[in-house]
């Protein structure tokens, strides 16, 4: 029997966003660029698109590719020391004037804080504020575990071939060291894959639930009946509702305030986090002044979100910041989506 599979893809967005990619491409002259789009509520990858073409048309970097997040992965840490209540996020944390050291590490922050409320620590990304979150929990056992519930080094489940699972070490490794949970906060010595985050933004943007993401919607016979149907499937409840609403508000602050106001849009609650990660680099044996794997994580509307996106370019040499390189290619998608999606337009309009 011939079998076929109809695909969660929307065709029409795939080749919008692709085209997206192309541009942006052109204009920052990354190594590569990818894109997800899921509906967090079952999980259904819309888009999956990376460019430029890849050679081997069977690899797929956005589940086969694994990378350093940078800042767009603090606020699962942080949705941790919530669920935990380490604090609250109106509690004040001592941002150092933008220098700490700890455990032979230099912590910097782009821009010198004194204090910030431990919501501020998210909306301007301080690295400094997410490695005194850190010490205020300071339970690494626990710290790696939480991680891995939100789908961290395991695979998603994805019914692709060459998913990776990307790289969690845990204090038996003996790589481990007193810095290891600090970096991983500011999303460092952490490997993830582009599918990993966006499933893991997902869980906030559900209120809190780890789903299987698939690309697969039905198996159909060789008449065009359907024989198969991927159900929705839940792997496991991360966080608590109001955990996630709370890591939501300051995701919408970073777009109305902080370091993703580029992301905004007229008439619709965007949340949106950068990320800046510079790359290891083996050969000087320290991180790169220049290459750099430059990103967005997001999703809309805040108040029933339907799409989470994620947005990575890798070593783009043109543009530095997330803000001149990846925000606005990430408004654009947005812009895409909505054009397609008359609910969205309708609401917005009235």
């Amino acid at each position: 029997k011939n079998y076929s599979i109809v695909l969660t893809i929307d065709s029409k967005l795939q080749y919008a966003i692709e085209k997206v990619l192309q541009d942006a491409y052109e204009k920052f002259l990354p190594e590569k660029i990818m894109c997800i789009i899921q509906d967090p509520h079952t999980a259904e990858i819309i888009t999956m698109a990376s460019y430029p073409p890849l050679e081997k048309p069977l690899s797929n970097p956005l589940i086969s590719s694994a990378f350093e997040p940078g800042s767009t992965f603090k606020i699962f840490p942080m949705a941790m020391f919530l669920e935990e209540n380490v604090f609250t996020k109106d509690t004040m944390l001592n941002c150092e004037n933008g220098k700490f050291y700890y455990a032979g590490n230099e912590i910097s922050d782009l821009k010198p804080y004194r204090q910030l409320s431990v919501k501020d620590v998210i909306v301007h990304s301080s690295n400094i504020g997410m490695a005194k979150a850190y010490l205020e929990f300071n339970n690494p056992w626990k710290y790696c575990s939480f991680l891995k519930l939100f789908g961290f080094g395991t695979l998603s489940g994805i019914e692709l071939s060459g998913e990776l699972k990307g790289w969690l070490i845990t204090p038996s490794n003996v790589k481990w060291s007193n810095y290891q949970p600090i970096a991983m906060s500011i999303g460092q010595g952490i490997f993830v894959t582009a599918i990993q985050m966006v499933n893991a933004y997902s869980v906030i943007a559900n209120g809190g639930t780890l789903l299987q993401p698939h690309i697969v919607k039905h198996i159909l016979d060789n008449k065009g009946d359907i024989v198969h149907t991927n159900e929705k499937t839940v792997v496991r409840k991360v966080i608590s509702t109001k955990t996630a609403d709370e890591i939501k508000d300051m995701l919408e602050e970073t777009v109305l305030r902080g370091t993703a106001t580029g992301t905004k849009v007229d008439g619709i609650t965007v949340c949106a986090k950068t990320g800046t990660a510079q790359k290891y680099d083996s050969q000087i044996k320290k991180y790169s002044n220049t290459k750099s794997l430059i990103s967005v994580c997001g999703f809309f509307p805040k108040e029933n979100p339907k799409y989470v996106i994620g947005l990575f370019f890798d070593e783009p040499t043109r543009g530095r910041l997330a803000s001149d390189v990846a925000v606005p290619i990430f408004k654009k998608i947005v812009m895409e989506i909505l054009d397609m999606d008359d609910e969205i337009k309708y609401a917005k309009a009235n």
